[in-house]
């Protein structure tokens, strides 16, 4: 027995040792996580705590129908209560996010109630050591409880313990004082009654309520939920949580002849020192009563009581084989033999084995656990037989009678009698081995998405990160092959970034994949996902080609960015025939984190291209505005300085000389702002063709004239070439293709110094409709256009030398402005250059042939020449603000007869309207106080209710089509635009004068 007792206490000793050592790293690790996240902590000790309390009550929850001892009952019961609060208060942080809306208030109510609970527990639990539980009752009451706590935290019937700004409340400092009292009186309590538990179980759960009271007294002093006292209140409560660990749930499963079976050992116990006092007594009664000749009649009584006692121990023994029948976990109780003398309906269940066929454990053993850990247990069985060892636990992997596999802890004990028993107890671990599996491997999933965002976000080529990132993935996931396909948007194909699982030779063969072709091609084509399964027996034609690399199961997923397609990314396995969801899921965030940082990289890379085209912009108009300064300020420098010089001398010859280059001046600054107003007219979007019939030889030669005096200057010879195939009068607008042919001609003879310019008109193909193609072509012998700068001759505001020094003026703008309109009219510009040698322009455009009605020409309304008297008797009302403009029409209006009124603003053109008989309004649009259209809208709102309508002519300085429109549209009968054309203005008020 001396030995017996040896071995349990060196057990006991190593017991203690372990736990101290895995207490303390446990304690070190939680140190830890408070370091890197308050929240982690926390919520990593409360939920140990109610991990600790749901065990204390599972335990006594099934062993309550042979449970003698109700202290333990109670407890579990009060702990289901403060578990539920318990988890409440953990999830209520607003770290966590789950209950939106509630403050700190909230956790700390919970926390105050659920202590209440525990507290409460602890001092009541002794009432029932001897007493009977009414289980359902108290089971009702501790429902209700939990159901009115939280109803009343939550409906805000509960105390307030915590006020933003102001920190705890009187009530819940007071409230810890409460429990901390109460705890020390259930400790009090617990003491006077050691007697009554095993004394390791005693020493734990005394541990654990001071532990408890001390951690509450911790939480009175915390000013800060980051602070030391909350630190150390929250470790204090882990300790109470360990020792209640310790003292039930270690205990129950370890060693539950200590605890579960107690009543039942102190029995068997009591009844062999009976049996012991009983047998000595007997000895000695018939000692006596031979020596008193009462043998018999003593015999007889003591016979009796003999036969009670055994009587007593055989219910014990089946009160004890019931609980090992009834038991919730798998038990089987054996002899020193291997012997199975009794196992519990759960062991039947779990290993499909029952005890009539379970003739030896150690057979059991052999067939259903793997040799090392069957040869462990049979060794550390012989142990506790010998009593090197009270008990011992193992956890090992066991196989069921249906072949399944189940991860097991097994527990036993010795039960010491007229021959020693062993309790063998096991519980199926299997379901929480494979949670934590399969925890591990989303913490792993979770580290790998993060470092792979991370690294994506980093990098400025995610394209090449792809390959290292998708390896990993592929690895991660078991796969065997990993494609990235990047979409060329230019060629509409997928091109081959990354891959792995194949050989060279065969990624060279899919380096290129079209759109609708392959489990690839489709995903991208109809950006969606597509999960190919069973893929050799699949008859779908999209798998072809993974089908051909060996793959059983693909997943494909598009690359998407707002709706576009950038690629896609896909993972195969040949092992299996399908991928799970998390699987799947993992694959989508990794084609999201990939879609993310190339959407990042391609909009970094879109605006530092937008950048740079906004800082050649702002150069290319920067240099145009210089040079449109110098071009404006040189016809207007000519025109000042002519003008000067008219009012310097006296001969008339001179100044007449001097006004008709001033003249020439003005116009050339004209055709500058033409050349701005018809760009703006492009970029505005607002050009349009105005197709007539015209004559095309006489276009030409409108062209020639203008460049002639230019021509005959430089010595140039000018040749034209027309093909007589060309019909006379054609359908177009003759104003835009002179106005191109000007352009293209003026600047081959403006930058050809020698040699000469040959003009070349060609017929082309007659379409259906009855148009012809027109081919035009310009070629001189000039300085030529170097190849580098041929991309700047279509572009607004370049010029091929923008240097200060160039000897060649011009606003940069005629070739662009040419190019939009040959595109309007159907075709295209192309040029041939060598530097040095010259170069030939040559566009072509289709006209249509005008119909021989058409092609006469109609005399013009106006007479050629205006005599002085042929405005007399006429009188014009003349609206306009400005006085030069006044003075200039008054005078030359005057000369030719008509009499002149002038009004300055909208109000009084309709006045003077009004108030006298005018024959024709010359109305500016643009005036003070009241404009010309609402002056013109005044006068017809007038005359709808006379007889007569008078012409209006509308001035602007407006010269888009939309202002002409508009003019007609305020009610003005014809439209002139500033610079004023005498001669066109005499012609419109004699057309509207008739």
């Amino acid at each position: 027995m001396g030995g017996v007792a040896t071995g349990n206490e060196m057990q006991r000793t190593e017991t203690q040792v372990v736990s101290f050592v895995t207490f303390a790293l446990a304690v070190l690790i939680l140190y830890i996580c408070s370091l890197y996240s308050y929240l982690l902590f926390h919520t990593l000790v409360e939920l140990f705590c109610t991990i600790v309390t749901m065990g204390v009550f599972f335990i006594a929850w099934n062993s309550r129908r042979f449970l003698d001892n109700h202290y333990f009952l109670f407890l579990a019961l009060a702990f289901s209560t403060s578990s539920v609060l318990q988890l409440l208060h953990t999830f209520s942080f607003k770290g966590l996010g789950i209950f939106i809306g509630y403050d700190a208030n909230l956790p700390t109510q919970l926390w105050i109630a659920s202590r209440y609970v525990v507290s409460l527990s602890f001092l009541a639990a002794p009432l029932f050591i001897v007493r009977k539980l009414h289980l359902q009752a108290a089971l009702s009451a501790f429902v209700t409880a939990t159901v009115l706590l939280v109803f009343a935290i939550f409906s805000g019937n509960f105390p307030d313990c915590f006020i933003e700004g102001s920190g705890l409340t009187p009530f819940k400092i007071y409230s810890e004082y409460l429990i901390i009292s109460i705890l020390l009186a259930a400790a009090a309590l617990l003491y006077r009654n050691k007697q009554r538990f095993d004394s390791h179980v005693f020493r734990a759960l005394f541990v654990a309520v001071l532990s408890g009271a001390t951690a509450d007294l911790a939480f009175t002093k915390y000013l800060s939920v980051y602070g030391q006292a909350n630190l150390v209140g929250h470790l204090l409560l882990f300790l109470s949580s360990f020792m209640i660990y310790q003292a039930i749930v270690s205990t129950g499963l370890k060693q539950p002849a200590a605890l579960l079976f107690r009543s039942l050992e102190q029995s068997e116990q009591a009844l062999k020192r009976s049996e012991a006092q009983l047998q000595a007594a007997l000895e000695q009664r018939t000692k006596e009563l031979v020596e008193k000749e009462e043998l018999y009649a003593e015999l007889q009584r003591e016979s009796a009581v003999r036969k009670e006692a055994e009587e007593a121990l055989r219910g014990r023994e089946e009160q004890f084989r019931r609980a090992i029948e009834d038991a919730p976990i798998p038990v089987v109780m054996l002899t020193q033999q291997g012997e199975v003398l009794q196992v519990s309906w759960s062991w039947v269940e779990l290993t499909g084995y029952g005890r009539a066929e379970m003739t030896s454990f150690d057979a059991w053993l052999i067939q259903h656990v793997a040799p090392p850990a069957a040869q462990a247990v049979q060794a550390q069985m012989q142990d506790i037989f010998s009593g090197a060892r009270q008990s011992f636990y193992a956890d090992f992997p066991i196989r069921t009678r249906a072949g399944r596999s189940r991860h097991w802890t097994f527990s036993a004990s010795v039960l010491q009698g007229r021959r020693p028993l062993a309790v063998c107890m096991g519980v199926d671990i299997t379901e929480r081995e494979e949670s934590e599996a399969a925890l591990k491997r989303s913490n792993q999933r979770l580290d790998l998405l993060a470092a792979s965002a991370s690294r994506l976000l980093q990098s400025g080529a995610p394209q090449q990160l792809a390959d290292e990132l998708c390896r990993e993935v592929m690895n991660f996931l078991g796969c065997d092959v990993f494609f990235n396909y990047l979409l060329d948007e230019t060629e509409g194909i997928l091109k081959l970034n990354a891959c792995a699982g194949i050989s060279e030779e065969r990624a060279t063969e899919i380096r290129r994949l079209d759109l609708g072709v392959a489990v690839c091609g489709c995903a991208a084509r109809d950006a969606c996902r597509i999960v190919a399964e069973n893929i050799q027996e699949t008859p779908d034609p999209r798998t072809k080609l993974v089908k051909s690399l060996g793959v059983r199961a693909y997943a494909c997923h598009p690359l998407l960015s707002q709706g576009r397609v950038l690629g896609t990314l896909s993972f195969g396995t040949r092992s299996r025939n399908s991928f799970n969801d998390d699987e799947l899921s993992l694959m989508k965030a990794v084609a999201d984190q990939v879609s993310i940082a190339m959407q990042r990289h391609l909009m970094e890379e879109s605006l530092r291209q937008a950048k740079q085209v906004a800082e050649t912009a702002s150069h290319t108009k920067s240099r145009f505005v210089a040079n449109m300064s110098h071009e404006l300020r040189t016809p207007m420098t000519g025109v000042l300085g002519m003008l000067d010089l008219a009012l310097q001398t006296s001969d008339d010859t001179e100044r007449t000389e001097y006004i008709e280059t001033a003249q020439r001046s003005a116009g050339s600054l004209l055709r500058i702002l033409n050349d701005v107003l018809d760009l703006a007219k492009v970029e505005a979007g607002k050009f349009s063709l105005d197709p007539k019939p015209f004559a095309l030889r006489a276009c030409l030669s409108q062209t020639v004239e203008i460049v002639m005096p230019e021509v005959r200057r430089k010595g140039l010879e000018l040749a034209l070439q027309v093909d007589e195939q060309l019909p006379d009068h054609v359908l177009g607008d003759q104003v835009r293709l002179r106005q191109v042919l000007t352009n293209l001609v003026g600047n081959a003879v403006k930058f050809t110094e020698r040699g000469g310019v040959q003009i070349a008109l060609r017929s082309g193909a007659r379409a259906p409709d009855g148009s012809i193609e027109v081919g035009f072509s310009v070629r001189d012998t000039g300085i030529g256009i170097p190849e580098e700068k041929r991309h700047l001759l279509f572009s607004s505001f370049s010029q091929l030398d923008d240097s200060d020094t160039r000897s060649h003026g011009g606003t940069g703008l005629g070739l662009a402005i040419s190019k939009e309109i040959i595109e309007r009219m159907g075709g295209s510009i192309f040029l041939e250059s060598e530097g040095g040698k010259g170069s030939c322009f040559s566009f072509s455009v289709r006209l249509g042939v005008a119909q021989r009605a058409a092609e006469a020409v109609t005399p013009a309304v106006a007479p050629a020449s205006f005599s002085p008297g042929m405005g007399k008797g006429r009188r014009l009302l003349v609206a306009e603000d400005d006085p030069t403009i006044r003075q200039v029409l008054g005078t030359m209006l005057a000369r030719i007869g008509y009499e002149i009124e002038f009004a300055e603003d909208g109000i009084q053109a309709v006045a003077r309207w009004q108030e006298a008989s005018f024959d024709m309004v010359i109305m500016d649009v643009q005036m003070p106080r009241v404009n010309g259209f609402e002056a013109t809208r005044s006068i017809r709102e007038i005359e709808a209710g006379r007889d007569g309508r008078i012409p209006i002519l509308a001035m602007t300085a407006h010269a888009m089509k939309d202002d002409e429109q508009r003019c007609i549209a305020a009610g003005m009968d014809d439209y002139i635009s500033k610079p004023i054309d005498f001669r066109e203005c005499l012609n419109k008020i004699h057309a509207l004068l008739g």
